[in-house]
């Protein structure tokens, strides 16, 4: 696995994929997961599904469903890692090694800090990080199968998906 080692470039400006966004879709996610630990692999999975729910029949997204969103998958790694290496710098999540490697869990510090969040906004994330669990503890999908369809499905056809997203 690729460690990221400094914060070096983290101030950016941008609105969408900050990393502060990212951060805190990042713990929405793993306060709907706890106890559990979440990997990497399936963290990036869960940010990229937790913007884009109406790809895996949820609720409608939060994010424009654009052609080039299939590459939108396959770029967040970076800035997930970036954005742990930041929330666990900050004591709000925690790196767990097992046998099967690394994974993450929210900190009592971090659930206290999303009690005190209610901006709209935050408040779908949360809905959705929650729907993502239950569709994870009642329907798990294999995401690297299922993203390689989908992909595949979306460069053949670029105009297809949802067309209402919430914003």
């Amino acid at each position: 696995m690729e460690k990221v080692n400094s914060l070096e470039g983290l101030e950016s400006n941008s609105l969408f994929n900050s990393l502060t966004e990212i951060g805190m879709r990042i713990l929405f996610i793993l306060e709907a997961f706890h106890p559990c630990t979440i990997d990497l692999k399936y963290l990036s999975a869960y940010d990229y599904y937790i913007l884009h729910t109406e790809d895996i029949d949820g609720p409608k997204s939060l994010h424009v469903a654009t052609a080039s969103r299939s590459g939108e998958f396959l770029v967040r790694r970076k800035g997930i890692q970036r954005a742990l290496l930041f929330l666990q710098r900050a004591h709000l999540i925690e790196l767990h090694n097992d046998a099967d490697g690394q994974a993450y869990k929210i900190t009592e510090e971090a659930t206290g800090l999303l009690d005190v969040v209610a901006a709209p906004y935050h408040e779908k994330l949360k809905h959705r990080a929650a729907w993502l669990y239950e569709r994870h503890m009642y329907e798990p999908l294999d995401f690297e199968e299922w993203m390689l369809d989908k992909l595949s499905e979306m460069n053949a056809n670029p105009q297809s998906g949802p067309k209402n997203q919430e914003m």
